[in-house]
């Protein structure tokens, strides 16, 4: 799990689809100027850790690990905060 949240483009995937979209990996690399490659990468990561869903090639936060009202993912042990820009800028 850590390694999973250890990388700063993760960081920016979830930033982008804590938005509430769901997306493909081609938009997500668009919108972070990353190529899509990468990102499809950096999803799977996310995806077998279960932080991520996907369905019909779009990618979304796991809903069961949404804690409403916050930028927030409960993991279950650790909480994972989105609230801080300096984590998420390129």
């Amino acid at each position: 799990m850590s390694t999973a949240i250890s990388d700063k483009t993760r960081w920016r995937i979830l930033d982008e689809l804590f938005k509430g979209e769901a997306l493909p990996a081609i938009e997500i690399g668009k919108r972070l100027k990353v190529p899509a490659t990468n990102i499809s990468k950096h999803c799977v990561v996310l995806h077998r850790c279960g932080i991520l869903k996907r369905d019909y090639g779009l990618y979304k936060i796991n809903p069961a690990h949404l804690i409403p009202g916050e930028r927030a993912l409960d993991l279950g042990a650790v909480v994972i905060r989105l609230d801080r820009a300096d984590l998420v800028k390129s």
